[in-house]
């Protein structure tokens, strides 16, 4: 769909080669502001190391986590679809997001949370 993943896909074409090789993950952290655990979305035809890695670390952190099989609804897909490894942090369905009632008074910081460390322990684990 052209008007999704416009930054990623920018971002990925104006990559040469030498730098697609280097990057070892791209973790996408989107949409983590509300919801009852963290979701780890892949994409359907694939199961990337870092989709792997991540649910492994949520587990370890005592984080409730599920994981899910999905088309290419975000900016991972991307890098996956370039050869790259990416993994996806996510809060799960909100009917509320992407519409005017959308704000910020809405954002759960144990949700927020929840997805900071894992992010950050999923950075660490590359070191």
């Amino acid at each position: 769909n052209d008007d999704h993943h416009l930054g990623s896909r920018a971002y990925v074409a104006a990559m040469d080669e030498q730098a697609k090789r280097d990057l070892v993950a791209m973790i996408n952290v989107d949409m983590v502001g509300r919801g009852p655990s963290l979701v780890v979305g892949r994409l359907r035809e694939t199961v990337p190391e870092t989709h792997t890695r991540l649910v492994s670390i949520a587990r370890r952190l005592g984080v409730p986590v599920r994981e899910v099989a999905m088309g290419d609804v975000s900016d991972h897909g991307t890098f996956i679809k370039a050869g790259m490894s990416a993994g996806w942090l996510w809060s799960g369905e909100d009917p509320v997001v992407h519409s005017p009632g959308d704000t910020f008074d809405r954002v759960q910081p144990a949700s927020v949370e929840r997805a900071g460390r894992v992010a950050l322990e999923a950075a660490r684990s590359y070191t």
